[in-house]
């Protein structure tokens, strides 16, 4: 924690790096053609995160209320079917 000047710091560090590596992996899939090329890869990154936070909060609130996993992979299976490429 010595590179930050608090725990706030560093938390917004790690949560910056968390969203760029998703922006980055996202748009390394529109390169290569799996995600149609008008994907806003900051935006999906951004509201990703904002699913999990919820769902970690909904879960920490009544972790018998869901199933995280499947909760999670629904959600992806649903984005990914709305910006995949379409072949053809």
């Amino acid at each position: 924690m010595h590179h930050f000047r608090s725990k706030e710091d560093l938390l917004l560090s790690v949560l910056a790096q968390s969203e760029e590596h998703d922006v980055d992996r996202l748009e390394e899939a529109v390169r290569r053609g799996e995600l149609r090329p008008d994907t806003d890869c900051r935006s999906i990154a951004q509201e990703y995160l904002a699913v999990m936070d919820g769902l970690q909060i909904q879960w920490a609130l009544d972790p018998d209320s869901m199933d995280m996993p499947v909760r999670v992979r629904d959600h992806l299976r649903r984005q990914y079917a709305a910006i995949r490429a379409t072949e053809g």
